[in-house]
């Protein structure tokens, strides 16, 4: 594998963190917001970037070249790498033909990406749009990684350090409210992805054979249809070449709310929306990067 540096360079392009767009309050500047930074990439050149600064586990993402031959791996590689150089985002460094030179920012922006701890956010608002990231945590820099569908891109942004990340991840899901019907079910070894995949009359029949009542199970399907609001967050922790996950949805509509959770183990829980569960998975999260004690 070619050998890589990094330079004080920066060639990115500009745009605002989506993050920030959604939940940060006047007052509140993440870094995206003040330098308006971001990195645009295909999968192939965020894959090949990556493995060339040794970064080979990261949180949502798979190998784009997974199947290929090495004869097909290796022209591949060149093909990016060519590009690459073209765009301005690795330089060769003079007299050393196959070292390059990295964009500094870019390269720690990578770097982050192969934290240890990461967080998949999802969030679905009626009529105002939607967001879906995945946020990757190092004490002193949250990178967000988020989609460009259109131009088939994946956009690097930094966001602010752990600590003010966590301050505006914490307004991500409503912290004021609480559901107003009660509501308890639990689904042993049922993952939300397979959840996600049930018809709308297996969920419910579902919740019938479980003994939930016939009513709560009626509302729990009107609020499944009709809901105005859905979000999702999704702790993953890598563990080895393994990545533990920590799952938390919710459902609202008007005061209507429910939550669906996978803290641990393989059991799905549906349950009334209780904002204290949320605070609870963040603060295991702030104690991970000793921030339990600063406010966050």
């Amino acid at each position: 594998m070619d050998d890589i540096k990094c330079c004080s360079r920066c060639d990115s392009s500009c745009g605002c963190g989506g993050l920030s767009a959604l939940i940060c309050t006047e007052g509140e500047k993440t870094m995206t917001q003040q330098e308006e930074v971001t990195f645009r990439l295909s999968v192939r050149e965020f894959f090949f970037l990556t493995n060339m600064l040794g970064i080979h586990y990261i949180a949502g993402f798979k190998d784009p070249f997974r199947g290929y031959l090495v004869e097909e791996l290796e022209e591949e590689y060149e093909a990016v790498k060519r590009g690459l150089v073209e765009r301005g985002f690795l330089r060769v460094i003079e007299g050393q033909k196959d070292s390059f030179e990295m964009d500094e920012l870019l390269g720690v922006c990578l770097t982050t990406c192969g934290s240890n701890e990461a967080v998949y956010v999802n969030k679905r608002i009626k009529q105002e749009g939607d967001y879906e990231a995945f946020l990757y945590f190092t004490p002193n820099l949250v990178v967000e990684r988020t989609w460009d569908e259109l131009e088939g891109e994946t956009v690097l942004a930094p966001v602010a350090s752990a600590e003010l990340s966590l301050n505006l991840l914490a307004k991500f899901f409503p912290l004021t409210l609480k559901g107003a019907v009660s509501f308890h079910a639990n689904l042993p070894d049922m993952r939300e992805v397979n959840w996600a995949l049930l018809s709308m009359e297996e969920k419910q029949q579902l919740l019938l054979d479980k003994r939930v009542d016939p009513e709560r199970v009626n509302y729990f399907v009107s609020l499944e249809k009709k809901a105005e609001r859905r979000g999702s967050m999704v702790y993953w922790t890598r563990a080895g070449s393994y990545w533990e996950q920590e799952e938390y949805h919710y459902l609202q509509k008007g005061q209507d709310m429910l939550m669906i959770t996978k803290p641990g183990g393989h059991e799905l829980r549906i349950e009334t929306y209780n904002p204290a569960v949320i605070l609870k998975s963040l603060e295991k999260l702030a104690e991970k990067f000793d921030l339990v004690n600063k406010g966050a």
